[in-house]
């Protein structure tokens, strides 16, 4: 059979097919193809191939089929798009071959119609489509249980918080005055008694109830200690740009009166400024002043050093799993006292924890210096060595939590 026998089946086969030549001009069109671009074959010879594309296809065209087509004379199963006679855009699969016919190059390409397999396309990324929004619906509504259980979490904390807040304000009403009451009365009558004759002259008891009087003023200093720490919280103090160093020159005063002790240095670099409660960081650098001084090297002239510094620090305090870095200031308050070994670091924050138990000193200072770091959403660590010194660094925001 010749090869002019094959071509009225290109007419009828079920696929379009096309003849072009080496400049791209049509030189034949199956019925087929006619068809499915609704023109006479008569109006599409002639013509150039790209003629029949839409127009993001003969861009594809140009730029990489074509080359292609013409480096490795075949193409095959490319997508590509046709445009009908009335404009509708028909998806389409192209597979061409170059060959010599009566010694001129022409280009073959059959035509298969991607209507199905558009179809099968859409389908796979609608069913996907379906598919992402199961899997985000089931995440959210993982999230939103895990989120109702943080907030049933927070609803028992806040209730915690404020049963242990009116717990607070009944202690304070019986530390400010009910039990203050009762050892005011001891200390008035432990008076009576040392006033009388026949105490006065007894040498033993006067001994005994100046015991009874040097407990009343411990038991005295002891709970207005507690009534401050406990008190602390429900103070009324907005928060304000502090003006660090004028909060530290106050605190040394504060310092010098309470102990009675004058004879130090106090070093104080730059530090920038940073909100916070005035009273409470008063009272927070009065304290650290009182400790070193209180443990101060008697070898060695007192000197206290401050220096701080900016750094970006994780907000987040209590949940490890969580980071957002904001601005913190770091501040460093150093001494040259007497020093502790660093098992003891942590324990020296406690309530009633003080290493030297030999004095008169309540042990509520450094507790109450946490106390109010943490109600700043900050952190305080200690570091020391024997003879050589203390000292204390604090990290605090810039801006506290709204």
């Amino acid at each position: 059979m010749r090869d002019i026998d094959i071509l009225p089946l290109l007419h009828i086969m079920p696929a379009g097919c096309v003849l072009f030549d080496d400049n791209g001009i049509i030189q034949s069109v199956n019925n087929s193809l006619s068809h499915l671009l609704e023109y006479p074959s008569q109006e599409l010879i002639g013509k150039h191939i790209e003629y029949i594309f839409t127009v993001s296809s003969r861009i594809l065209y140009q730029t990489q089929v074509y080359p292609s087509f013409k480096l490795n004379e075949k193409v095959d199963e490319v997508a590509l798009s046709l445009k009908s006679k009335q404009g509708k855009t028909i998806p389409v699969l192209f597979y061409c071959n170059r060959t010599v016919v009566e010694e001129k190059i022409r280009n073959v390409c059959i035509i298969v119609s991607a209507w199905e397999r558009q179809k099968q396309m859409t389908e796979i990324s609608e069913a996907k489509r379906v598919q992402q929004i199961v899997k985000e619906n089931e995440t959210l509504k993982k999230l939103k249980e895990e989120l109702e259980i943080h907030e049933q979490q927070l609803d028992r904390q806040i209730f915690l918080l404020l049963e242990r807040n009116q717990e607070h304000v009944q202690l304070n009403k019986v530390l400010s005055h009910d039990l203050q009451e009762q050892i005011r009365k001891i200390g008035v009558f432990s008076d009576l008694l040392q006033s009388t004759d026949e105490l006065r002259n007894n040498s033993e008891s006067k001994s005994h109830l100046q015991k009874i009087q040097k407990s009343v003023l411990k038991l005295q200093n002891l709970i207005r200690s507690l009534q401050l720490f406990v008190h602390l919280d429900s103070i009324e103090e907005r928060l304000t740009q502090l003006k660090v160093e004028d909060i530290i020159k106050e605190a040394k005063k504060e310092a010098i009166n309470g102990t009675g002790f004058n004879d130090f240095i106090l070093e104080v670099g730059e530090i920038s400024s940073f909100e916070g409660r005035s009273y409470q960081m008063k009272l927070l650098f009065t304290e650290l002043f009182k400790n070193a001084i209180q443990n101060r090297n008697p070898d060695n002239r007192l000197a206290i050093h401050i220096e701080s510094l900016l750094i970006e620090e994780n907000m987040y305090l209590a949940n490890n799993k969580r980071y957002r870095y904001t601005e913190h200031i770091r501040i460093k308050i150093s001494d040259n006292g007497d020093g502790f070994e660093n098992q003891y670091s942590s324990y020296i924050f406690g309530l009633f924890n003080k290493l030297n138990t030999k004095t008169d000193r309540v042990g509520l200072g450094l507790a109450l210096v946490k106390h109010i770091v943490s109600y700043h959403y900050g952190t305080i660590t200690a570091t020391s060595e024997v003879g050589k010194g203390s000292s204390f660094i604090i990290v605090l925001p810039i801006l506290q939590p709204k």
